[in-house]
């Protein structure tokens, strides 16, 4: 077979080949909301992005009290992501000159999609290192159509950046383990990647364990111990490992300290004291998101199991076949290599490694799964095409990979359609008469209609409606906001499931929330509101009517539904309700939004005595505790 730099060029088409299908996949529909900034923690980085103030100066740059770079310094006095990712982001749009807020975070989001498409090089590259060219061909393949991956990549968050350099990382360390090659360049790039992986999310730092462990593998591997020059005594070794592993740090560090300057106080490269304001900011996070904290965000993390982060990666991120398949292939690797001193056990411990930490955290939400997904699909690219294969594994690979591909195609195409939330704003702007009073969830949740979906002066008056603030602990003070505010409206709306998905979950904490929405839908105590929610957009995309089949509820609070829009995965008349899934994946690109109307049957008088009565359940709830 021909080969260029020692490379099959076979294996390097089918890598360009799965590179271009991959580009695709990222940026088909890179400005998937139509410029209305829909994902939250994107438009906090957006704003921060284009705040700042790039200088070329090094002493201004290390200079954290008056850098124009700190995010502290130009109104952001709450920032807990690194600083590599939004600095690299603004030089970039300052060339392109696209640098203002209505156009960087499509220059984050290209980053995004490019540093994902280097996330998918490196696992290649690890697939070919351990088990040859067609499992690295194979492992690209897998993670190409990963949905997760594809999802995370039209996002101007920090994930892909991250998972990027950790992957590249995970590469440097599997080749510095590898006895037949020169360690100290190895060591050098996955000195540089950790330092770039840890100022784009700061838990990254966890990839410092790579170190010891690809030193290990190589000092202590047979072919290191029989060699006349590597070899040596048992303190001999454990010193060679500890000396490159504190010069590797040492490098690891520098970087850090150059792509994260502002979590040291300076102010200059010396001065690295920590920012108070940023371990501030790390504290009153860490409480953020526990689920006791009544921070709203954090609701939907109460009672969760430990399964539940794996369940949506199987279920939603990768699909159960691409998940089981990846799966059995760790499994594989650990049954043929039978040995800690293999670089393949590099990659398996530190899929499986992350997967557990990440599953056990107290918001164990999808994204940040994304650092395991290169580890499963080299083991799924290793089982389908690597060492050892039989018939079967290449038969059921080929299956497998065929289902995952037709997921990762009926989940893009809710970036060929526009955003729910912008086609309900038009709709309300054309449907619905002017002076009619909206009325909206929680200030945690976006009001429609949506600014740039229409004339301003037409949108500007809906506005004004006042919101239930369902996200509030349940009281009597609420009960009266809740009629007053319903009292007043028209039409309610609901443009998620992020507040009656995690409200609805736990009725012993919120039963008037759980209540209220049981009633707007006139459904029964036992019935699932988020199920029926799911329902009629069901009902709404193939039978055209917002009837769902219920047993009526004890009260009916005199609301009908009038409007569902929804963007569900899938092929033409062929969808998949994926409402039910991890709030994070569907509320920013893909959110149900609901439209309720109130008729005549609307009785305050009854609603607050009903509010009143599901109230009581609380106090009991309070008693037993």
């Amino acid at each position: 077979m021909k080969r260029f730099w020692g490379i099959p060029i076979l294996a390097i088409a089918g890598i360009v080949l799965i590179l271009t299908f991959a580009a695709w996949l990222r940026f088909n529909g890179l400005d998937w909301d139509q410029g209305t900034h829909q994902h939250p923690d994107e438009r906090f980085l957006t704003s921060v992005a284009s705040d700042i103030r790039p200088s070329l100066k090094v002493s201004e740059y290390f200079d954290t009290e008056h850098s124009g770079l700190n995010p502290h310094n130009v109104g952001h006095n709450f920032y807990v992501y690194g600083t590599f990712p939004v600095i690299l982001t603004r030089f970039v749009a300052e060339l392109l000159g696209m640098a203002d807020y209505q156009h960087i975070y499509l220059v984050g989001r290209a980053l995004s999609a490019i540093f994902d498409l280097g996330t998918l090089l490196a696992t290649a590259l690890i697939g070919i290192t351990l088990f040859g060219y067609r499992a690295g061909i194979a492992a690209g393949a897998f993670y190409a159509v990963a949905v997760l991956a594809i999802q995370n990549a039209h996002f101007f968050t920090v994930d892909s950046f991250g998972s990027a350099c950790i992957t590249w990382a995970l590469f440097f360390a599997i080749r510095t383990a590898d006895f037949s090659t020169r360690p100290l360049p190895n060591l050098l790039g996955l000195a540089i990647c950790l330092g770039c992986a840890a100022s784009s999310k700061i838990n990254l730092a966890a990839g410092i364990a790579l170190i010891p462990a690809c030193l290990s593998v190589r000092v202590f591997s047979p072919a290191s111990i029989d060699s006349p020059t590597s070899g040596g005594s048992l303190a001999q070794r454990f010193l060679r490992i500890g000396s490159l592993s504190l010069l590797t740090l040492v490098v690891a560090f520098v970087v850090f300290r150059c792509m994260f300057p502002y979590l040291f106080a300076g102010p200059g490269f010396w001065g690295m004291s920590l920012n108070p304001g940023v371990v501030e900011n790390f504290r009153v996070l860490s409480l953020m998101v526990r689920p006791a904290f009544s921070f709203p965000p954090s609701i939907q993390w109460v009672n969760r199991s430990a399964l539940f982060s794996g369940w949506n990666l199987a279920v939603w991120g990768t699909g159960v076949p691409f998940f089981l398949f990846a799966v059995s292939g760790l499994i594989f690797i650990c049954r043929r290599v039978r040995s800690l001193l293999h670089p393949a056990t590099i990659v398996v411990t530190w899929a499986f490694g992350w997967f557990l930490l990440q599953s056990l955290l107290p918001n164990p939400t999808l994204r940040y799964q994304l650092p395991a997904l290169p580890g499963l699909a080299v083991a799924a690219g290793c089982l389908w095409a690597g060492f050892g294969r039989r018939p079967w594994q290449t038969g059921l690979g080929t299956l497998v990979f065929i289902f995952s591909f037709g997921w990762a195609l009926a989940f893009s195409a809710i970036y060929d359609r526009p955003h729910t939330r912008v086609s309900a704003s038009r709709w309300i702007t054309e449907n619905i008469a002017s002076g009619t009073v909206l009325a909206f969830e929680s200030a945690w949740d976006d009001a429609i209609p949506l600014r740039g979906t229409g004339d301003w002066e037409v949108i500007k008056p809906f506005l004004k409606g006042q919101r239930l603030e369902i996200h509030e602990p349940d009281t009597a003070s609420k009960a009266i906001r809740l009629v007053s505010v319903l009292a007043n409206a028209d039409i309610l709306v609901i443009t998620s499931n992020r507040m009656y998905g995690p409200l609805c979950r736990l009725p012993g904490r919120y039963p008037m929330s759980t209540a209220f929405y049981r009633s707007l839908l006139n459904i029964s105590a036992n019935a699932d509101p988020v199920r029926v929610f799911s329902d009629l957009a069901d009902a709404s995309l193939r039978k055209g009517s917002l009837s769902v089949n219920s047993a009526s509820s004890s009260f009916n609070l005199g609301f009908v539904p009038i409007a569902v829009f929804t963007s569900f995965p899938g092929f033409g008349s062929l969808l998949i309700n994926d409402q039910g899934s991890e709030e994070a994946f569907t509320v920013y690109d893909h959110p149900q939004v609901t439209l309720f109307r109130k008729t005549s049957a609307f009785d305050p008088v009854q609603a607050a005595h009903f509010f009143k009565e599901s109230l009581q359940n609380l106090t009991s709830v309070l008693k037993l505790q």
